[in-house]
């Protein structure tokens, strides 16, 4: 039988989480500090705090401040929802998300970290979990709704021959990548040799800083955490699954961190163009790793049978 090796941080998280599920047979009370006024659900069920209690409280907290009893096994670490910031949004200028950024977190969690998707709640679970995640930070009584991004039409039409369009746009982004936008001040340089030369004549600078191939190391976050700017062709895009959801990173920036908005900055096309230019590096690494993994399962040459046929080659000339 084959044997299934599991990593013993998951072990532990697993354990950690199967023991505090099984203290929750019934939904704990409201926590103490809790401001039942600051709950935008019905009292009557409490459906949103029941449901954040039941499946979120293991790593952020009856408190929301990302303090569960899971989270010290996790890097990155939970959200700490008491400082009302949050990272994938779709508003600029790190403003308060809309509950459909929130709910599509929850729809599709969050690539490479412990956050799960969790699709089969109801919608009234994940509407009244949105709610709950509100009151533990008084941001939301405090200020208006952030400001949405400008999601402009795709400048070209996606199908089977929209190859050349496509190629044209991701060079555009190149330029947009390495010039204006100068995205090499955080994360690698992508471009090399005579065309690197022919970008810098272009956004008339000369790009010049420590291991210009990889990321840099930025100072701490929001959450006083070091999280390294992505490689786009090695690293997972926590939130952005295709090209819309690049594009609004892009656009609204990371909250908290110091990936800045983008909207305003650049026009719809040149984020568009930006846009495909990290797609196609993310579509690179993949066709690397897919290499790389076919490669893998690929038998390895007898030893008897390389020597023949280095033998025959031998006796044919």
């Amino acid at each position: 039988m084959k044997r299934i090796k599991i990593p013993i941080h998951g072990f532990f998280l697993a354990t950690t989480l199967l023991l505090y599920s099984c203290d929750q047979q019934e939904p704990k009370e409201l926590p103490k500090d809790h401001d039942p006024t600051r709950v935008r659900y019905s009292d009557e069920d409490h459906i949103g705090l029941i449901t954040y209690q039941n499946y979120c409280v293991g790593c952020h907290g009856e408190k929301g401040d990302g303090k569960g009893p899971a989270a010290r096994f996790l890097n990155p670490k939970p959200r700490d929802f008491t400082k009302g910031v949050f990272k994938f949004i779709s508003v600029i200028d790190g403003g308060l998300p809309t509950d459909e950024d929130l709910i599509r977190v929850i729809d599709k969690g969050l690539h490479g970290t412990a956050m799960p998707h969790f699709k089969l709640l109801s919608q009234a679970e994940k509407e009244g979990v949105v709610e709950t995640i509100k009151s533990f930070s008084t941001r939301w009584t405090e200020e208006p709704p952030g400001t949405s991004i400008s999601f402009y039409s795709l400048p070209i039409e996606l199908g089977p021959d929209a190859q050349e369009d496509i190629d044209l746009m991701v060079e555009e982004g190149e330029q947009i990548y390495h010039s204006k936008a100068q995205c090499w001040s955080c994360h690698p340089v992508y471009a090399s040799g005579d065309r690197l030369k022919e970008l810098e004549e272009i956004a008339k600078i000369k790009i010049t800083r420590d291991n210009p191939t990889q990321s840099i190391t930025p100072e701490a976050n929001d959450w006083g955490e070091i999280v390294i700017p992505p490689e786009f062709r090695t690293d997972h895009l926590k939130s952005a699954r295709d090209l819309n959801g690049i594009y609004r990173v892009l656009a609204s920036g990371i909250g908290g961190t110091q990936m800045p908005s983008w909207d305003g900055s650049l026009t719809g096309d040149e984020l568009w163009a930006l846009t495909f230019y990290i797609d196609s590096l993310v579509q690179e690494g993949k066709k690397a790793r897919e290499a790389v993994r076919v490669s893998s399962l690929s038998p390895p040459k007898k030893e008897t049978e390389t020597a023949e046929n280095e033998k025959a080659e031998g006796s044919s000339q």
